[in-house]
């Protein structure tokens, strides 16, 4: 269920749990789009207007909207979504600090707008690499993690302490530092 990444010392989700994690994440985001934002449109008579050079209707970019509204703020305040949450999983920086708005903004909407734009492709990189990153971890510089593996330190330093798990291996300081 959960692999040892060796470079590191928190547990790497397997494959198919951040799959399932992601697939509650769409799951969520379509119940907010039925239940709220549908409705409204509805109620105020705006399912006919179309925007963008007349391609798109109301509904459509209300859900766009929403999908990147969502993941970005989960991360940032949360450090996980509603499917990463029922998982155990979090998202932290590849340094280990806490994740700053930059790298949320990298991972959840640069990093999100690229893989859509190749049909959800880079996605597969999680499968062929052992720290288990897709593109937009490697663009956001961020890991995704178990839960359990790492705590917040009490004394606010930004940095994150783990728990002694017999598995955990030791944090590089220069781990997640691309040379472009």
């Amino acid at each position: 269920m959960y692999e040892v990444n060796e470079a590191n010392k928190y547990l790497v989700p397997d494959t198919l749990i951040r799959f399932l994690a992601y697939a509650i994440d769409i799951l969520v985001i379509w119940s907010i789009k039925h239940i709220a934002i549908i409705p409204v449109i509805h109620m105020l008579k705006l399912d006919s207007i179309r925007v963008i050079f007349d391609t798109f209707s109301i509904a459509t970019m209300s859900s766009v909207v929403l999908y990147f509204v969502y993941f970005f703020f989960m991360t940032y305040l949360f450090s996980q979504t509603f499917g990463k949450t029922i998982f155990g999983l979090k998202v932290m920086s590849q340094n280990g600090n806490k994740l700053t708005i930059g790298q949320v903004f990298f991972r959840e909407i640069i990093g999100r707008i690229i893989s859509k734009q190749l049909f959800n492709l880079p996605y597969l990189m999680i499968l062929f690499n052992e720290k288990r990153l897709g593109l937009h971890d490697y663009i956001g510089d961020t890991l995704v993690v178990n839960e359990k593996s790492y705590s917040y330190n009490e004394v606010n330093t930004g940095n994150y302490e783990t728990h002694n798990h017999p598995e955990q291996m030791e944090v590089e300081s220069n781990y997640g530092k691309h040379n472009f």
